[in-house]
Formats: structure tokens, C-alpha cells, sequence
């Protein structure tokens, strides 16, 4: 029996040299992840953290202690150290992300600037999430830290220059749209806003053609579309097309576009500078007109019409059509002495008194007619 006995523990003996051996190998292995998860952490500007409900304990690693400026000394391990970091407003917020979190079983991000010693302005990016148990109990918060400051920065910094180019655009007196490779508006300053009697956020987004240009005209703006996304040394362009503003009859636009690219040379879109000519075409049309009934009331009186300078050679300005059919020239050989002068064809006995007749008259400023 002792015999046995001794063979039985000599055979205990060696087993538990080997769970020994695998013991230390195992903890060996762990050390090395754990300094691997270390060295990650650094790298990465990322700490982790749980919290332990039962116990109200709050385990950091160095690195989220290093991104929080709290020294390791100097940490309690309770969820007072969050309060001490967090600005009220923040604290009340993140409570709240944190109830969501533990309610929905769901991980949660959390922005927030923190009262870091060392660094001003300091903003991390915590994301923490809930563990159960068998019993569905929660018993950890688990999460990472992560300082995003110079991201943040960076992003303030985009956002100041968009802010900035976006107030030179609103205080344009002109149009100013971008539009993306599928004809999406995706920028427009106030001026267009007020064109279109919508505010911005009712354009944003929208296919310019079909919510934004007058139905005949939406080809006229695709093909424009399409001749800069295909290039072929073609990157500008000037047209008019109408548009429909919500809260008015269509407008007539004058548009300089200019195609976008990134830094491949791929077509990104349109930015287009516009101004509205709708009064303006409407005087032209008008003027059109007004000269065309004129034209057809001078062509239909007896004689002719004129106007012309106050000099001896009585320059023609302008001559209607009936000067052919009294002086024999068409209005084009006397207007501007082009072929003769208009004293040229008055008969010679007739030109002095012709001269002094008129200068009488304007020097006295009125009306005058006699024949000759």
C-alpha cells in the first residue's frame, strides 16, 4: 500500500508540474498579448476602460489614463473621476447615453471636451457598451477612449473656411450653384435661394433639372450637363435657360459654368455663376417691338424721316426708307457721308440759305419749316 502511495503522488506530482509549466506558459502568453494590447493602445492614442456595476469599480488602462491627463497615483478607480473631467452639461449627457446604452443593450459614442491639465481644448471620443450575464443582468460597462483633438481641430478648421467661402458666395450679388456628377444640388448661396423662393434646405439634395429648370429647357441644361462631363477639352460654358422659382412666373438665367475635378482629373460636378436677365430680355423684346412698329410706320410715310447733325454737311444719323423714292440714294449711301453728303445732293442756291434758315432756328430754340 505504501508503494502505491508513493506512486500515486509521485504520479500527482508530475501532473502538477506539467499544469504548472502550462500555467506559467499561459500566463507568459498572456503578458504578451497584454503588452501587445499596450503598445496598440499608444500607437493608436486609445485607452479602455470597464465598469463594474456590482462593485462601482472603474478600471482604466495607461493609455486612457495618459489620453485623460490623470496619473495613475492619482486615480481612485470610482465614477467621481468622471465627474471631476466631464463639464456639467457633458456629465448630464453622457448619464444619458449611458442609461440608452444599458436599456437598448446597444454600444453608444460619446463626444465631449474634457478638463485635461495638459491639454487645452482637449476633445475625446469615449464608446462604451453593456455586458450581461446568464440572468440578463447588466454587469460591466465596457468601452474605449479615444483624443480626437487635432481631428476636431482640423474639422473646425474645414468648417470655418466652408463657412467663410459660403458668406463671399451669400454676398454675391450673383447665383451660385454646385451641382455633383447626377445633377444633385449640393451648395447654393442666398441669392439663389431667393431666385428660387425656397430655402436652402428644400434644395439641397434635389435633381436641379427636374425640380428647378422650366420643362423646355431641361434638355437645353442636360446636354450642357453631359458636353462637361465628357470632356473633350471642354471645362466652360456660357447659356441662358429659364427656371421655375416657387413663387413666381419662370425666370430667364444667364449661366457661366464651370466643370469640377478631383485631384485624379475625375468629374466631380458643376459650379455655375448665374444672373437673372429677365427684365433685360424683357426691354429688349420690348424695344424689338417699339422699333419695329416705328420702322413700319416710318416706311409707310410720305417722304422720309431723319436725323442728323448740326453741321454743313448735315450728317445723316439715320434715314427711313422713303429717302430713296425722293432723292434717288439709298439711305445707306448718305448715313454717315458714306458715298456723299447729304448737302451734296441740296441744289447750290438752296445750301446757304438752307444753313442760315436752321442756325436761325435753334439759336432760338424753335421749331422750323420751308422749302427748297
Amino acid at each position: 500500500k505504501l508503494v502505491e502511495l508513493k506512486t500515486s503522488l509521485q504520479s500527482a506530482n508530475s501532473l502538477l508540474e506539467k499544469a504548472l509549466v502550462d500555467l506559467r506558459l499561459e500566463a507568459q502568453k498572456n503578458a504578451e498579448v497584454e503588452n501587445m494590447l499596450i503598445e496598440t493602445q499608444q500607437h493608436a492614442h486609445i485607452g479602455s476602460f470597464d465598469y463594474n456595476m456590482a462593485s462601482g469599480t472603474l478600471n482604466c488602462s495607461d493609455e486612457a489614463l495618459r489620453v485623460c491627463g490623470v496619473k495613475r497615483e492619482d486615480f481612485f478607480e470610482t465614477l467621481s473621476e468622471i465627474d471631476r473631467l466631464l463639464n456639467p452639461e457633458d456629465r448630464e449627457r453622457g448619464f444619458q447615453l449611458f442609461e440608452h446604452a444599458v436599456k437598448e443593450n446597444c454600444f453608444v459614442e460619446f463626444y465631449c471636451n474634457i478638463k485635461n491639465p495638459n491639454v487645452e481644448g482637449q476633445v475625446i471620443c469615449a464608446r462604451f457598451g453593456p455586458e450581461f450575464d446568464a440572468a440578463n443582468n447588466c454587469i460591466r460597462i465596457l468601452g474605449t477612449v479615444h483624443d480626437i483633438t487635432e481631428r476636431r481641430q482640423a474639422e473646425l478648421s474645414v468648417i470655418k473656411e466652408r463657412n467663410r467661402a459660403q458668406m463671399y458666395l451669400d454676398l454675391a450679388g450673383n447665383i451660385f450653384i454646385a451641382i455633383d456628377q447626377n445633377a444633385v444640388v449640393t451648395l447654393i448661396n442666398n441669392a439663389g435661394c431667393k431666385l428660387l423662393c425656397y430655402p436652402k434646405e428644400e434644395i439641397l439634395g434635389k435633381v436641379w433639372a427636374d425640380n428647378f429648370v422650366f420643362g423646355t429647357h431641361k434638355a437645353k441644361f442636360q446636354a450642357a450637363h453631359e458636353k462637361l462631363r465628357n470632356g473633350n477639352d471642354v471645362d466652360y460654358l456660357n447659356y441662358e435657360n429659364s427656371v421655375m422659382p416657387g413663387c413666381r412666373e419662370e425666370r430667364i438665367i444667364s449661366w457661366q459654368l464651370v466643370s469640377i475635378h478631383d485631384e485624379q482629373g475625375n468629374y466631380n460636378g458643376i459650379l455655375a455663376s448665374g444672373v437673372d436677365i429677365t427684365e433685360q430680355q424683357r426691354a429688349l423684346k420690348a424695344l424689338r417691338d417699339s422699333e419695329r412698329s416705328k420702322s413700319f410706320l416710318l416706311s409707310h410715310i410720305p417722304g422720309m424721316a431723319y436725323r442728323c447733325c448740326f453741321d454743313r454737311n448735315w450728317t445723316m444719323k439715320f434715314l427711313s426708307q422713303g429717302c430713296y423714292k425722293l432723292t434717288g440714294y439709298w439711305p445707306e449711301s448718305i448715313i454717315n457721308n458714306l458715298d456723299l453728303t447729304y448737302n451734296d445732293i441740296i441744289c447750290p442756291e438752296y445750301r446757304d440759305k438752307v444753313w442760315e434758315e436752321i442756325s436761325r432756328a435753334i439759336e432760338a430754340k424753335v421749331s422750323y419749316g420751308f422749302k427748297y
